[in-house]
């Protein structure tokens, strides 16, 4: 058992703006979906959980932040969600070095059911779980 937050911590930490961004990316995805898109941030992230809410927050990367001035009402709505339990407890493992990569590598996702981004095609399609196809760099030979 780990001593999580509440649910209702609104507070700007980086455990929270992952967590907010497993909710946001996959919340309806369940614990495998949100798993995926934390394998994504930590492999950007060089597996450098010290780098992971950057990545989270960097321009353009993942669109729930988009234009978003006021990061604690993000968190502070994401945290109400009925998996915030379980994306903390996924950042946790992150911040351990034990979370699994069940993207077989991937770098980034995009959700197949709404549109095929520019990108895609100069990458490898790795796993499709859910809702989201994820993908990584085309391996040069």
């Amino acid at each position: 058992q780990t001593n999580l937050p509440a649910a209702t911590t609104n507070s700007v930490t980086p455990a929270n703006i992952i967590a907010a961004t497993l909710i946001g990316e996959a919340g309806g995805e369940g614990k495998n979906g949100m798993q995926a898109v934390l394998n994504v941030i930590m492999k950007r992230s060089k597996n450098d959980f010290e780098k992971a809410s950057g990545v989270c927050l960097a321009r353009k990367q993942f669109s729930m932040w988009n234009g978003v001035k006021d990061k604690s009402k993000i968190i502070s709505k994401n945290s109400h969600h009925p998996k915030w339990k379980e994306a903390l407890e996924l950042v946790e493992q992150a911040k351990k070095g034990t979370l699994q990569d069940i993207t077989k590598g991937a770098s980034s996702y995009y959700a197949h059911k709404k549109v095929t981004p520019y990108w895609a095609s100069s990458m490898d399609e790795t796993v499709v779980i859910g809702n989201h196809t994820f993908m990584k760099p085309h391996i040069k030979k």
